[in-house]
This record gives structure tokens, C-alpha cells and sequence, in this order.
């Protein structure tokens, strides 16, 4: 039986971004940084043309965190501000939104399939971030010609997506940590005064 060819050159480079995304677990990081380098990432190992990432926030709202291009931005921007994109679905919905061409999507998103082809893209991706059954973002792919990933690049796409969003979840309970050592030390400070007053006050 024949086998397809392996490009050992990009799984190294798929393996080093996972060491990458990895090493964040480890340690305090700009997630800006990491994000965008993810976005570059994207482009480089999938093939995409553009790429970004958005993430919830308070109100469970996107926002717009990294872009590998200008126009990528532009779009993801203008899906935010539309209230209306494949992002937005994955997003809802918990699951991968793809659209090979989206000439066939006019109907489903009028003014995002407008606007992205006058942008110059004719297909997206839309990879949610999630951990379990919480979603916290998404990874878009962009590509300026209609395109159906294959399997394998969903899978990495995913994954990418998946690894990224226990970077995030590492960066908040940092986050968090710290902030209740803050709360935890001003607790201190006020009971150590609280209990020299009361020392002061034994004495007169």
C-alpha cells in the first residue's frame, strides 16, 4: 500500500508552534504576542492567506485581539460591528464554521460575503476556542481562493485553536492568582493597623 508523502519540514515547524503554545503553561507571557504569532502561524503552516483571532469578553462580547494582515482585520472588524459572520456562528455554536466559497454564502451572511470578497477573500474558516463546553474565542482562516481544508488541516487547525485557549485560561488564573494575593495582602496591612491603633489606644 502506498502512503502519502510526509512534509517533514512542516510538522517540524506544526510541532514547534505546539512547544511554543506549550511553554506559556509554564510561565507569566504576553498573550498579544502569542496570539499574533499564532495568526502568522496560521498562514504559514495551513496555508491560509490571513488569519485572526477574537476573544469573548465581559457580556459575552468578541473582541478583536490579533491580525497576520490588514485586510483580515478590516474583515473581522466589520463582522464585529455587523453582529453577522461565520465567526460569530462558531462562536454561538461551539463548533467549526467553514465556508469553501463564499459566493454560496450571500444568502447566509449578505453584507460579510460582500465585503469580504470586495476584500479579497473567497473562503473562511472559523475554528472555536473552547475548553470543555466553555467557548472563549475564535481562530479565523482566511483564504483568497475558494478552499476546503483537508481533514488534517482542520484537525491541526483545531488544535492550534484548542492549545491557545489553555494559554489563555493559564494567563487568567495567573490573573486571578495575583489578584487575590494583592486583596489578601491589603488585608494584612489593614488588620496589622487596625491592631497598632488598638495597641495605641490600650496605652492611654
Amino acid at each position: 500500500l502506498s502512503s502519502q508523502p510526509v512534509d517533514t519540514d512542516r510538522q517540524s515547524r506544526i510541532d514547534r508552534m505546539f512547544v511554543l503554545l506549550a511553554d506559556t503553561l509554564a510561565e507569566d507571557f504576553d498573550l498579544t504576542d502569542v496570539l499574533d504569532q499564532l495568526t502568522h502561524a496560521c498562514v504559514d503552516l495551513l496555508g491560509a492567506t490571513a488569519a485572526g483571532v477574537l476573544l469573548g469578553t465581559i457580556g459575552d462580547h468578541l473582541d478583536l485581539v490579533a491580525s497576520s494582515d490588514e485586510n483580515s482585520h478590516l474583515l473581522d472588524v466589520f463582522q464585529l460591528e455587523a453582529e453577522s459572520g461565520p465567526c460569530l456562528d462558531a462562536y454561538a455554536g461551539g463548533s467549526p464554521v467553514a465556508v469553501q466559497d463564499l459566493r454560496d454564502s450571500h444568502d447566509r451572511w449578505p453584507e460579510f460575503a460582500q465585503r469580504a470578497e470586495a476584500l479579497g477573500f473567497r473562503s473562511v474558516h472559523a475554528f472555536p476556542m473552547r475548553l470543555r463546553a466553555e467557548v472563549i474565542g475564535v481562530v479565523n482562516l482566511f483564504h483568497e481562493q475558494p478552499t476546503e481544508l483537508t481533514p488534517e488541516d482542520a484537525r491541526v487547525a483545531q488544535a492550534l485553536a484548542d492549545i491557545a485557549t489553555i494559554s489563555v485560561f493559564q494567563l487568567r488564573r495567573l490573573r486571578e492568582r495575583e489578584m487575590v494575593a494583592q486583596q489578601l495582602q491589603l488585608a494584612l496591612n489593614s488588620r496589622i493597623i487596625i491592631e497598632q491603633a488598638k495597641g495605641m489606644l490600650a496605652e492611654l
